[in-house]
């Protein structure tokens, strides 16, 4: 294995995902091996978006086959069914790869569902391991997102009455994440060195305690701020390649690397 490609946050069938056709993802393929799905790829747990969501996922899936291209699905908050795979680790535990959604208190401190999903991780024994909270997180986001919860959600009324403090807690969400990043690894995984992450939508670049903390963003129309980031494993170079994604001509492409870090 040569050079393996990082995505998150495609939200297939989402109408707010720039990623409207799997073709357009045709080009970030050309000279890697491997693709990671690094969570939030479909909507699993959407009664309306699932089957198509998920249909866009094969396809993209059979396409990067067909490309001789390996595809690694890793669960994220919105797909937490998707796959077995909450985390992939390479360069010999340097470097991490997961979806990040663990790092914060209540998963998506913004979401009504936010309360009910702390509600449901007292009831655990606090985990132990690094998997063990992965998968703690996974088992009770698909409890959470299941339109079983549906009853739970609140009025129009009050959702609008909510707006504003959602918006105060993705703010303080984006501010407070590497940090909180940086502890969870020091508490699961202190011998990362590099950690790739999506689920606030807020692509960055930060060094916290001498770890390189990755957020790709995500694939939004309106995405802010701008376009995702794609991260190349050069695996012969021992390198980690932070590219912004482009679309251009109705296609996605990796811009020349705006930061390079040695592993």
């Amino acid at each position: 294995m040569s050079k393996t490609l990082i995505l998150s946050d495609i939200h297939f069938s989402k109408p707010s995902s720039s990623a409207s056709r799997t073709d357009m993802f045709a080009p970030l393929l050309n000279g890697v091996d491997t693709l990671i799905l690094n969570g939030d790829t479909a909507e699993t747990l959407s009664q309306k978006m699932s089957a198509h969501s998920i249909e866009m996922t094969e396809e993209l899936i059979s396409f990067a086959n067909d490309s001789g291209v390996k595809v690694v699905l890793i669960t994220g908050n919105h797909d937490p069914d998707i796959s077995k795979t909450h985390l992939v680790y390479e360069f010999e535990k340097r470097v991490l790869v997961m979806h990040g959604h663990a790092v914060l208190d209540g998963v998506a401190p913004w979401s009504w569902r936010s309360k009910h999903l702390k509600e449901l991780l007292r009831m655990y024994p606090t985990p132990k391991t690094l998997e063990e909270a992965l998968e703690l997180t996974t088992q009770v986001s698909q409890q959470v997102g299941s339109d079983a919860m549906e009853s739970k959600k609140p009025s129009t009324f009050k959702l609008a009455i909510l707006a504003v403090p959602a918006v105060f807690q993705i703010l303080k969400s984006w501010y407070n994440f590497p940090s909180l990043t940086c502890k969870f690894l020091k508490q699961f995984a202190p011998e990362t060195r590099v950690c790739i992450t999506g689920h606030t939508h807020r692509k960055g670049i930060w060094i916290r305690n001498h770890v390189v903390i990755i957020n790709t963003g995500c694939f939004g129309k309106l995405a802010f701020p701008s376009s995702p980031f794609g991260v190349v494993l050069d695996h012969k170079q021992g390198m980690v390649l932070v590219h912004r994604v482009q679309k251009k001509n109705d296609a996605f492409k990796l811009s020349k690397a705006i930061a390079e870090i040695a592993v």
